[in-house]
């Protein structure tokens, strides 16, 4: 079953930072043709930013950049579910297909931590060991940037939609602040369905690790 009428977006947490792309995957499963409306509000102030058309069977992707540009806006009204806009001080975002094909976001409102994961490649040669020469020669780095992304606290609903994250095989992550993007593979090998009481009646936060799906030469 679709998460909701006509979207088949379902992100851990309906919350968007006003730097990134606020993404959402709109889909009519019915024959009938259907405009949905896209609108900013703010308390009893609105704003339609645009009128979607649906067809049948079709999928449609909303991906909207500007939302820096509406700072009097807070929530982002789209069929009927409701984005509430922040301005956060979290530095990277996740865009991921979920599993139902379309899209969402997650804020990395914890740590995160970069780290270069270097293959070096080597060749054996003559030398004379009363010089300084290389008998074994380093001739190539392969380097894979990754990263340890920490979430902060998650309640049980929000845990329940990991999996859309984890098990996704499209990822990009977004750095807020220097607009960078990076194709990604997660690489937890695990997907855990924890719950407040299943935990100990204790909090939790989650780790995601993510290698860059492109590699750097150095010679």
């Amino acid at each position: 079953d679709l998460p909701y009428l006509n979207i088949i977006s379902d992100p851990i947490r309906k919350v968007v930072d006003r730097r990134q792309f606020f993404v959402c995957s709109l889909y009519n499963p019915t024959a009938l043709y259907k405009n949905i409306e896209y609108s900013l509000t703010n308390g009893e102030k609105s704003l339609t930013k645009n009128s979607i058309a649906t067809n049948h069977k079709k999928q449609s992707l909303l991906i909207d950049g500007t939302l820096r540009n509406f700072k009097e806006y807070d929530k982002i009204n789209l069929a009927n579910v409701t984005y509430d806009i922040i301005d956060s001080c979290a530095e990277w975002c996740l865009y991921y297909s979920n599993a139902y094909g379309g899209w969402d976001s997650l804020l990395v409102n914890g740590n995160v931590k970069k780290t270069d994961k270097i293959n070096s490649q080597y060749y054996k040669q003559s030398y004379d060991n009363r010089t300084y020469q290389f008998g074994n020669t380093k001739y190539l780095n392969t380097i894979t940037p990754s990263y340890v992304l920490y979430t902060d606290y998650f309640n049980d609903d929000e845990q329940s939609r990991l999996h859309h994250l984890l098990e996704s095989t499209e990822v990009y992550l977004h750095n807020l602040n220097t607009n960078e993007f990076l194709p990604v593979n997660i690489t937890n090998s695990s997907c855990e369905y924890t719950t407040f009481t299943n935990n100990g009646k204790k909090k939790w936060y989650n780790t995601i690790n993510v290698d860059v799906a492109q590699e750097k030469l150095r010679k």
